[in-house]
């Protein structure tokens, strides 16, 4: 598991203005972000499923504050390694991997961010939805 907790982070206008707090608002850092893993290893295959959260906060982009929900995406990675002492050849350190990235496709909170069309904070949040990649490496 690692996790990452902001207690406080302030800006200043200028030198003599009083100090903004910057975490849980539109577009900067929320406080609370955890990522854990439980993975599973055997001669040949291994897996790892991921959890991500976001924690939930609010915006200020349409003159008041709104609340934005957390956001939990999981995603998994599955590896199956043909070894140096199993294949020989070409296929000598062969590793096929299958990744997915947001596994159950799980929208971004919907942010109001007074950009027509945006509707969601690119610093907190993904829109691509899933992404499914499929990686072969060889190893000398």
């Amino acid at each position: 598991m690692n996790g990452n907790y902001i207690l406080s982070s302030e800006a200043l206008a200028t030198p003599n203005s009083d100090p903004v707090e910057m975490i849980n608002n539109f577009a900067q850092p929320v406080d609370l972000r955890l990522r854990g893993s439980l993975g599973w290893s055997g001669d040949h295959l291994s897996t790892t499923l991921f959890v991500n959260y976001v924690d939930d906060y609010s915006s200020d982009r349409v003159g008041e504050r709104v609340p934005v929900d957390s956001w939990t995406t999981f995603d998994v990675s599955v590896q199956y390694s043909l070894g140096q002492e199993r294949a020989k050849g070409l296929l000598s350190g062969v590793r096929l991997a299958l990744n997915v990235q947001n596994l159950f496709n799980e929208a971004p909170p919907f942010v109001e961010s007074g950009i027509d069309g945006i509707f969601y904070d690119g610093n907190n949040a993904n829109p691509l939805g899933r992404f499914v990649s499929l990686e072969l490496s060889k190893s000398f």
